[in-house]
């Protein structure tokens, strides 16, 4: 990993608009994280959704965070 290390916290859902590209993240946090079928799916029964979006400029994010957010 390229980043310092923060615990605390544990990745347990994953969405990709390329399924292949959530099964490499998937692997990458050690099979930990569910595959979602949809973005809307990550914010069930979770406390925090980070929306990642590094090869874009974020127009998307608030398309992605409002289920999220309407679900409260």
């Amino acid at each position: 990993m390229t980043v310092p290390f923060v615990g605390g916290f544990e990745i347990t859902r994953v969405w990709d608009a390329e399924r292949d590209v959530a099964e490499q993240t998937r692997r990458v946090f050690l099979d930990v994280p569910e595959i979602c079928d949809s973005p809307d799916q990550c914010s069930d029964d979770v406390d925090l959704v980070l929306i990642a979006n590094c090869n874009l400029d974020g127009k998307d994010h608030l398309e992605f965070a409002l289920p999220g957010l309407e679900k409260g």
